[in-house]
């Protein structure tokens, strides 16, 4: 049986309908009595439409409980059909929206691009098919993957992820290959700034410290030569490190007391009847030595008339020497002078330490920072020269 109807018989001699539709060709999936006076039967579509006939006919009460079944579906969607064109033009949207790309980013793996160089990305991938509404299955991820890599030379990695709706370009920089040693390439190596050396450890070249000294800025660390026989030498590259202990300072400072302007509580005020340049005064204010002025505008006209009340407010101020809560001040001064005296500090360096000094002289906090680090100060000439050129001075004592 295909299709079900269950029916609700109620009244007397409901057996004799029974038996008078099964003689009519009727066929009954299940028949239960649930009283005295009435049966619950399952039966097909054609079924049920010839119980109902016989119950109008015998007087009896019969009602559909439920359908179930290919014809009742039917039923359903011829009745409301509506809803099945719209399932079928929501289904016909999602395909159409999924089949297509319509967000299109860009991720570094690693470090990234300025911003303008991935505008670039995108717009050379845009030009590559892979635009916002492009179809998916259209991008070839592996053209674009080559494309990129030839046009920017600043990228060793370049693909292209789906993922439903998103196209994510996929990028990593490229590195300059390390330096080649040359030994030819005579150089000597020296302190970028001054220091108390930790270690020594000269890989090419005679070391001119040993750990404990303390060395200025400019110092020869490492000389770039070395022995060829007893009576002999021969410039060479320098190279290796030389561990040094550096101090980095910084300071800031601020006033222990200020001037306020407040206002007094004395108020005056003025108004105006103003229609564009032309003014004529309602009530004219006095104001005082010291103030503060609002001014408030009251449209009176319309549209096409601006007129309008222009109303000033004059406020009574007086200044004030008002004493800085110095406790307050010196904790915002020393995290200011810490965080500028930890700016200085270069890349690989290594923060040990750090201490401050707080003075007060002439109506003025001053909070001086140090930081003492661990750091390679061997350099050679060129790099010391651009290290401490005026543009790039840093504060070491």
């Amino acid at each position: 049986m295909t299709d079900r109807v269950r029916l609700c018989l109620t009244g007397r001699m409901t057996e004799r309908l029974i038996e008078r539709a099964r003689a009519q060709g009727a066929a009954f999936e299940r028949i239960e009595r649930q009283d005295a006076r009435s049966l619950r039967v399952v039966t097909s579509t054609s079924g049920a439409r010839l119980v109902c006939a016989l119950a109008e006919e015998y007087g009896l009460s019969a009602e559909i409980l439920s359908r179930s079944g290919w014809r009742s579906a039917l039923a359903r969607i011829r009745a409301r059909w509506t809803l099945a064109v719209s399932a079928v033009l929501a289904a016909a949207c999602v395909y159409f929206f999924t089949a297509r790309v319509w967000l299109i980013g860009v991720r570094p793996l690693g470090e990234s691009l300025p911003p303008d160089e991935e505008a670039r990305i995108v717009e050379t991938v845009n030009a590559l098919g892979a635009y916002v509404s492009a179809k998916s299955g259209d991008i070839d991820a592996a053209l674009i993957s080559n494309a990129l890599l030839s046009r920017f030379d600043a990228l060793s990695y370049a693909g292209v992820r789906k993922r439903g709706v998103t196209l994510t370009v996929e990028y990593r920089l490229a590195h300059e290959a390390p330096a080649v040693y040359d030994v030819s390439d005579a150089r000597s190596l020296y302190a970028l700034r001054d220091a108390v050396v930790l270690s020594v450890e000269p890989l090419a070249g005679r070391a001119c410290v040993e750990p404990g000294d303390t060395v200025r800025a400019g110092q020869m660390l490492i000389r770039g030569e070395e022995r060829v026989s007893l009576e002999e030498t021969r410039r060479i590259r320098a190279a290796g490190a030389v561990i040094g202990r550096v101090w980095l300072t910084d300071a800031e400072s601020a006033p222990l007391a200020e001037t306020v302007v407040r206002r007094t509580g004395r108020a005056e005020s003025g108004s105006a009847l103003r229609l564009f340049r032309w003014a004529l005064d309602l009530k004219r204010a006095e104001g005082f030595p010291s103030q503060e002025e609002e001014t408030q505008l009251l449209p009176v006209g319309g549209l096409y008339l601006p007129l309008m009340i222009e109303r000033n407010i004059f406020y009574e101020t007086e200044s004030r020497r008002v004493e800085a809560d110095k406790a307050a001040l010196e904790k915002t001064l020393t995290e200011t002078a810490l965080a500028r005296a930890r700016a200085l500090l270069p890349e690989g360096a290594r923060e040990r330490a750090f201490w401050t000094e707080t003075t007060a002289a002439e109506g003025e906090m001053r909070v001086e920072a140090v930081v003492e680090a661990e750091m390679n100060i061997a350099a050679d000439a060129e790099t010391l020269r651009r290290e401490t050129s005026p543009s790039n001075d840093r504060s070491n004592n």
